[in-house]
């Protein structure tokens, strides 16, 4: 049976899970912000308006999530870190989701930031949300390298990169590779 399926079927499930992609790559960079810029960046998501309202949908669709949606997977793969983790420390399909939303909370935050900062970067985040509701299984391999290259491309963000800062990013990057490695070997 071939489990991988592009633009054959809808799933609603994968904004949740893309979002907490994006937060968990995009979450270390906010420490490489300037004190000011950060301080800012947190102003500015409750100055703006359509802030407001994409948390109105964030929240409608977290609803929908909770309530409606069926998040069990036929196979053991996709669903990015936050599906793993809810699917290792609760059997229970409804904690599953209450822990995914909670990290989707925290990483939508993260996105707002980012959103906030450049337009080109909202474009982006929102295009790989979307076509990732026509993609199973979801896997981070898809978004990885683009996340990365296009951050440092496009972003127009004020990133202080000194030394420190940039050892605190390959010892993220490093920890997450080190964990993914243990993970897959394990299950392979």
């Amino acid at each position: 049976m071939n489990i991988y399926q592009v633009g054959s079927r809808f799933y609603p499930h994968h904004i949740c899970y893309m979002v907490n992609i994006f937060g968990f790559y995009m979450f270390p960079f906010i420490f490489l912000f300037t004190k000011d810029k950060i301080k800012g960046l947190f102003i500015n998501i409750l100055k703006k308006k359509v802030n407001y309202f994409l948390l109105l949908i964030a929240f409608l669709y977290l609803i929908y999530f909770i309530f409606f949606l069926n998040t069990t997977a036929s196979y053991n793969f996709g669903g990015g870190y936050s599906y793993k983790i809810a699917t290792f420390l609760f059997k229970n399909n409804y904690l599953q989701k209450i822990f995914l939303s909670l990290v989707f909370i925290f990483s939508f935050v993260i996105v707002l930031i980012f959103i906030n900062d450049n337009y080109i970067n909202a474009f982006f985040i929102i295009f790989f949300i979307l076509a990732s509701t026509f993609i199973n299984p979801l896997l981070h391999e898809y978004v990885d390298p683009f996340i990365l290259v296009f951050f440092f491309t496009f972003s127009e963000s004020k990133i202080n990169f000194s030394i420190k800062n940039f050892f605190f990013i390959f010892f993220y990057f490093l920890a997450i590779l080190i964990v993914a490695k243990i993970y897959y070997s394990n299950i392979i």
